[in-house]
């Protein structure tokens, strides 16, 4: 299930996924911690 969304925060994690992907961990103030997998990012 793909969710979109914006806000501001801190990128804490970044690990390589993949050929292409990332999957990053981000601190906001107002979701807390955050993960995603970026496509195709790298």
């Amino acid at each position: 299930m793909r969710q979109t969304f914006s806000t501001s925060g801190i990128m804490i994690r970044r690990t390589d996924f993949g050929e292409a992907d990332l999957i990053t961990t981000f601190l906001t103030s107002d979701m807390g911690k955050v993960a995603a997998i970026a496509k195709y990012a790298r």
